[in-house]
């Protein structure tokens, strides 16, 4: 899906084609971290329902474990793309 939006004549000056591209791109990008972050924290939902089952507790650990560094990264990266 693209949007194109209708650019009048005195912001056209300012806002050329390929920066609205480029806008486009990074917004994408941004929208496809939190699309990411989001499903990692349904995870961690379904991984709290799971510790409570103390035969797959230990099995399950270094899964927890990787589960925590992406979603970790990604909060860290989205942070970054968005104040920094």
């Amino acid at each position: 899906m693209i949007f194109l939006p209708a650019i009048s004549f005195p912001t056209s000056l300012v806002i050329s084609e390929r920066s609205l591209a480029s806008y486009q791109l990074l917004f994408r990008h941004l929208f496809f971290a939190k699309h990411v972050e989001r499903r990692l924290v349904n995870i961690w939902l379904d991984h709290q329902m799971m510790k409570e089952l103390q035969s797959l507790r230990k099995a399950l650990g270094p899964t927890y474990c990787l589960r925590q560094r992406m979603l970790h990264f990604m909060q860290n990266l989205i942070y970054y793309m968005m104040y920094e």
